[in-house]
């Protein structure tokens, strides 16, 4: 007989740590949570960052980036248009980093860690696609 798996529910920013410490292998650098998300069959990684902020209202929020390059005219235009196709996250320019990235914003309580993990690992996609269409546009 098949049992499902018994999911991982997160309560707070303690436990989704620990989470994201056990599943990523994140450490932790200061204000946030900072991983690789990686894709060893195409020896491609990602680098994400994960912090919170109670919001009122919503309780603890998860802010994820994961940067793209350099914040350039050219660069943000072309990712604002390409924004529009993404099945989730936004673009922003991380201003402690210098960086163009997308972020999302995810109010975490109670949510499965599968989902926050899906939901990381699909920004990070995102981002890194981005990344290389910038870096041949840059090329050419």
């Amino acid at each position: 007989m098949f049992r499902r798996k018994k999911q991982r529910v997160i309560g707070d920013w303690a436990a989704l740590q620990d989470a994201l410490i056990g599943h990523f292998d994140a450490t932790e650098n200061g204000s946030h949570m900072e991983m690789w998300i990686v894709w060893k069959a195409e020896k491609r990684k990602q680098r994400v960052r994960a912090a919170y902020a109670p919001v009122k209202g919503l309780g603890p929020v998860l802010f994820v980036t994961a940067p793209i390059g350099t914040p350039s005219p050219q660069a943000v235009s072309f990712t604002l248009a390409q924004a529009a196709g993404l099945l989730s996250g936004g673009v922003c320019i991380d201003q402690e980093y210098g960086e163009l990235a997308l972020r999302l914003t995810l109010p975490f309580v109670g949510m499965p860690f599968d989902e926050i993990a899906s939901a990381i690992r699909q920004l990070a996609a995102s981002a890194d696609e981005l990344s290389l269409k910038l870096a041949r546009l840059a090329a050419q």
